[in-house]
């Protein structure tokens, strides 16, 4: 896919602390792969339906560029800070049924009304809950290239993260990682079950 290079290990291994892409745009290679991101990073390109494979050349996609649009010319490994990262590893992130995952289009990073309502109530729940620190996971479907997904699930974590600070949440509590596809929710090869895989999915610690 576009923009790939290298090997990607199955462990996190690159975090950045902001994200300043744009809310939609169009991608084109893929999901899968992983990669990790200290105060917020993710990739992998997913959807619910088009008659091109996930990632591959179709219209509409998520723009992994530096706008509202255009083609994926990014590095998704530019930029970052260590710090954050080193610490956000130090603690034991565990899995809560107080924070609701959300579902993204595929190969899409941009938010539907729906995610936005549910990222308001976690939202809500985060602010009530000053001491907790929040990680952003970004999944892909098993279609694409690692190296495309890794980047598509860093930037649905990113615009995740980017919509919960615009509610209140301090973006220090907010760390980011991308796996791609190698975590999926659902082993299925099926419309249904891809759409459970592209998520953003919470844990927390204190």
């Amino acid at each position: 896919g576009p923009g790939d290079s290298g090997f990607f290990s199955e462990e996190p291994i690159l975090e950045s602390s902001d994200f300043s892409s744009g809310s939609a745009g169009s991608a084109g290679s893929g999901d899968s792969g992983m990669m990790a991101s200290g105060s917020g990073s993710a990739t992998g390109p997913d959807g619910t339906a088009g008659s091109s494979m996930d990632g591959f050349g179709s219209s509409g996609k998520a723009d992994i560029g530096n706008g509202s649009s255009g083609s994926f010319n990014a590095n998704p490994f530019d930029g970052g800070s260590d710090s954050g990262t080193q610490e956000a590893r130090l603690q034991s992130f565990h899995a809560t049924s107080d924070l609701k995952d959300i579902h993204f289009n595929f190969d899409q990073y941009d938010l539907d009304s729906n995610s936005k309502k549910v990222l308001e109530q976690n939202a809500s729940f985060l602010k009530s809950n000053p001491d907790m620190r929040v990680e952003i996971q970004g999944h892909c479907d098993e279609r694409g290239t690692n190296n495309y997904n890794i980047a598509l699930g860093e930037r649905r974590a990113h615009s995740t993260k980017k919509y919960l600070v615009a509610q209140g949440v301090d973006s220090s509590r907010v760390n980011v990682i991308s796996y791609g596809e190698e975590k999926p929710f659902c082993s299925d090869s099926n419309e249904n079950c891809w759409f459970q895989n592209r998520r953003a999915h919470f844990m927390v610690a204190r």
